[in-house]
């Protein structure tokens, strides 16, 4: 439902990855996602503290936070600069819509 705020949102954090390791697939990955119809080059200096992402389905609009953990000093090099976002409800609707469909695919309540 917010495309246009969510694109924003992702584009920064990858710009953020992208001064921090240089990296050309990021790089390549940025200039595809940054030349979808739509999208205004023109980004903010810095992200918002929080971007909600707002979702339509079957149960209504579903709103989700997000963290993101970057590992940047790891003692494996294969998880150098590996980057983990994770989703959380950011309403009482969204942790209702995700426990119903919990229930239904698995039959008992989350923990």
């Amino acid at each position: 439902m917010n495309l246009d705020e969510w694109r924003e949102h992702v584009l920064l954090r990858l710009n953020q990855q992208i001064q921090n390791c240089a990296d050309p697939v990021l790089r390549a990955l940025y200039l595809e996602l940054g030349g979808r119809p739509s999208w205004s080059p023109e980004l903010r200096a810095q992200p918002e503290l929080v971007t909600i992402l707002r979702m339509r389905g079957p149960d209504g609009v579903l709103s989700f936070i997000t963290t993101t953990t970057v590992l940047g000093t790891p003692t494996e090099v294969a998880l150098s600069e590996l980057a983990i976002e994770s989703f959380f409800p950011a309403d009482k609707a969204t942790t209702e819509a995700l426990q119903r469909a919990f229930r239904e695919a698995h039959g008992d309540s989350p923990s």
